[in-house]
C-alpha cells in the first residue's frame, strides 16, 4: 500500500450523514445549506463537476440534486467498496475508483474536495491536481480547529487522542486554510464556517 494511502480511510469514520443524533443533523443541515449557497454564487456558471475523495457520495448526490440533475458530474474515490455502494444509489452519477494524488480526470468547471484534505499527508499537492482540473471553480472543506475536537471531546469520543477523528493528521484553524492557497494562482471568493467546519469558494485566475 502506498504511503498516502494508509491515512485515506474507506468512506467516513463517523457517519455523520446519516446519523440519527439530532444535533449532529443540525450540524449536517447547516453544512449543506453552506454549500448551497455556494453552489448558488456560481450555478449559471456550471455545467460539469468532479468531485475528488467522494467517500459514499453524500455530497455528490446533494450536488447532483441541488442542479435538478442538469449536471455532468463525475466522483472518485480511493476505495471500491465505497464506491459500489455509490454507484448503487445513483447510475447517473459517474462514480469510479482513483487516488486523489494521482488523478487527472481532465478539465472541470467546479472541482469539490470536502472532507479529504485532512486526511493528506502533502495536502498542497492535492490542492495543486485540484486546480489542474478546474478551468471556473474549487469548492473545499475541512473541519473547523479546535472546534472539532473540542465538539469532539464534548460527546465523550477520542479523549485519549485529545478529540482528534482517527485518519486526521492535518488541523487548520479558518484563517490557517486560508493561508494554504496563497501560493497558487487562486482568488477565495467566499468562505462559509458551519459548525464546526471551514469551507472555500475559489476561483482560479488562469
Amino acid at each position: 500500500m502506498d504511503k498516502e494511502q494508509v491515512f485515506q480511510p474507506e468512506g467516513n469514520y463517523y457517519d455523520k450523514y446519516n446519523t440519527k443524533n439530532p444535533i449532529a443533523r443540525k450540524l449536517m443541515t447547516g453544512y449543506f445549506a453552506a454549500l448551497d449557497s455556494l453552489l448558488d454564487m456560481i450555478k449559471d456558471e456550471i455545467n460539469t463537476a468532479l468531485e475528488a475523495g467522494c467517500g459514499e457520495g453524500e455530497v455528490s448526490f446533494h450536488v447532483y440534486d441541488h442542479f435538478e440533475g442538469k449536471l455532468k458530474l463525475e466522483s472518485f474515490d480511493i476505495s471500491d467498496k465505497v464506491i459500489a455502494e455509490a454507484a448503487k444509489r445513483n447510475p447517473d452519477i459517474n462514480f469510479s475508483v482513483g487516488n486523489i494524488y494521482d488523478e487527472n480526470r481532465g478539465v472541470h468547471n467546479l472541482v469539490l474536495c470536502c472532507e479529504v484534505l485532512e486526511h493528506m499527508e502533502r495536502p498542497r499537492d492535492v490542492i495543486a491536481r485540484l486546480l489542474e482540473q478546474t478551468d471556473k471553480y474549487l469548492i473545499v472543506s475541512v473541519p473547523h480547529e479546535p472546534i472539532w475536537r473540542m465538539l469532539n471531546m464534548a460527546r465523550g469520543k477520542y479523549i485519549k487522542d485529545l478529540g482528534n477523528t482517527p485518519g486526521h493528521i492535518q488541523h487548520w484553524t479558518s484563517n490557517a486554510f486560508k493561508k494554504e492557497f496563497k501560493d497558487f494562482d487562486c482568488e477565495i471568493l467566499a468562505v462559509r464556517k458551519p459548525l464546526p467546519w471551514t469551507m472555500l469558494l475559489i476561483r482560479k485566475n488562469s
